[in-house]
């Protein structure tokens, strides 16, 4: 009889290449696995786009989906994929459940105003139509909007309204809730629901954070604070965005005041949303006046866009003729620019304020980092032609008649 003898560690290799075997078995995918991984990712993708665009049928739709494939795939799978479905269809599943409230806002508001589209791709926010109808002159759309596209999110680069609110990642999360701090004061990030018209219900609204600190400048014009319909005969929000009318009160002059004219100059061009939707409330995505006075601007503050609150007390000169003691539209009676930046002085705890260029701004205002160039370092005589050969393609704009953005700073 022959006999063979096999070693110790021989024997103890033998079910350990069987487990790594069935290890691997275990975690790998069977190929209906894998297309549902592929579906069910592309769902959620699409949900994203849909949510960052303020779609809300769509989105709703697309995390169904999502959530119904994830849902599919944890029960084919096996191991860590398993796992990692589970987790995926939770969470779509949460935000379809988010979606499906603001869907059903939207149906109630399209059976009170049978006219309203349908299409569930647009850009439904579950907002109630202007009281008196289309009419009213209090929603009345501005002049040099009434062309744009109300599903239109802005250019690119992305507008405000396109920067997520929430990350995934919870250590970045943690540095953007640290993030709201600013200067005694808390500034949260923008939410989709921040874009409710309930928020902006009510009557005599006052800000509780007070007003921000008045400049000596204004001190010295004795200004005092007082509300729109105290000022003007007739005030609306935004009569036509442009940036030629305004002008800076009390003789000082700020970086932030040029920047909304950029800003408004950009949109006028090219005939697309920049800023001109970064103030709520909207009624079908136009900025309207608030009844309570109260209004939310969108800034991007520390890494996320945040909503600064304000009230619709504005400075005015205390005696004599009626004078706002802020940067404004020159005879228009609209307050935007006004209210822009109150909330951007807010933020910075003073009229006194003063940034180092228009690039903290703009970067602030629609998200753009725009390049600074040392006119200083250019050959005399070649400063203009740099600058306006940029202006066709819209990555300069005029601050000043001969169409150079001027400054001390090099």
């Amino acid at each position: 009889m022959l006999s063979t003898t096999m070693s110790s560690d021989r024997l103890m290799m033998v079910p350990y290449r069987f487990m790594e075997e069935a290890e691997q078995l275990l975690n790998s995918p069977s190929e209906h696995a894998k297309e549902l991984k592929r579906h069910a990712i592309a769902a959620e993708g699409k949900a994203r786009d849909a949510e960052k665009g303020f779609k809300v049928g769509l989105a709703l739709q697309y995390y169904t989906e999502a959530a119904d494939t994830f849902t599919a795939l944890r029960h084919e799978s096996l191991g860590e994929l398993k796992r990692w479905a589970g987790e995926k269809a939770l969470a779509s599943l949460s935000k379809a459940e988010y979606f499906q409230k603001l869907h059903r806002c939207s149906t109630k508001t399209n059976k009170d105003h049978p006219g309203k589209s349908q299409d569930n791709s647009s850009n439904i926010l579950g907002l109630p139509s202007a009281p008196g109808g289309e009419e009213d002159e209090t929603y009345s759309v501005p002049l040099n909007m009434s062309a744009v596209d109300p599903n239109d999110e802005g250019p690119n680069p992305n507008s405000l309204t396109m920067v997520y609110a929430r990350v995934n990642k919870p250590d970045i999360e943690k540095i953007l809730i640290q993030g709201n701090q600013i200067n005694g004061k808390l500034f949260e990030r923008f939410f989709l629901a921040d874009a409710d018209q309930a928020h902006y219900e009510g009557t005599g609204w006052k800000d509780p954070d007070g007003y921000p600190k008045l400049s000596e400048a204004q001190k010295e014009g004795q200004a005092r604070w007082g509300r729109p319909y105290q000022i003007f005969a007739s005030t609306c929000l935004i009569r036509s965005f442009e940036g030629r009318v305004i002008a800076q009160k009390m003789g000082y002059s700020h970086s932030f005041a040029l920047s909304l004219c950029v800003c408004a100059d950009w949109e006028q061009r090219f005939g697309k949303s920049l800023i001109s939707r970064s103030i709520y409330p909207h009624v079908r995505g136009i900025p309207i006046l608030s009844r309570s006075g109260k209004y939310a601007v969108k800034l991007l503050i520390n890494g996320a866009v945040r909503k600064i609150t304000v009230d619709e007390f504005l400075p005015v000169k205390s005696d004599g003729e009626v004078q706002l003691l802020c940067t404004c539209s020159e005879g228009r009676e609209e307050i935007w620019a006004s209210l822009y930046e109150k909330a951007y002085f807010k933020l910075h705890g003073s009229y006194e304020f003063r940034s180092w260029s228009s690039c903290e701004d703009l970067h602030a205002l629609c998200g753009w980092i725009p390049e600074e160039m040392c006119l200083h370092n250019v050959e005399e005589g070649k400063e203009e032609e740099i600058l306006v050969s940029a202006i066709p393609v819209g990555s300069a704009d005029s601050g000043s008649d001969d169409g150079i953005v001027e400054g001390d700073n090099c």
